[in-house]
């Protein structure tokens, strides 16, 4: 990935969606220092890094529509998981 990030960025995103085990926190962070905002955003979202992802998107996306649009689908989430840990009691 780091390759890709020097030779070709435009592929990262690729490999993003592709990666399974590996050490999230760390792959935004490399591609944060490397101006891959939008990448680092895409990690921290599959990650459900959800302070992060709002981080990123206020910092350096500098996007505050997004990021409510964000913490909107965030807490519909938690929403759905609370009420699916409800339904089973």
């Amino acid at each position: 990935m780091l390759t890709a990030i020097q030779a070709e960025k435009g592929t990262i995103v690729n490999y993003i969606n592709r990666l399974i085990a590996y050490d999230a926190l760390e792959t935004a962070k490399i591609t944060i220092e490397h101006g891959l905002y939008e990448e680092a955003l895409s990690i921290y979202c599959k990650n459900d890094q959800n302070v992060l992802t709002k981080d990123i998107l206020i910092k350096h996306i500098v996007n505050i529509d997004r990021s409510l649009s964000c913490e909107a689908v965030l807490l519909n989430g938690f929403v759905s998981k609370m009420q699916s840990v409800k339904s089973r009691h």
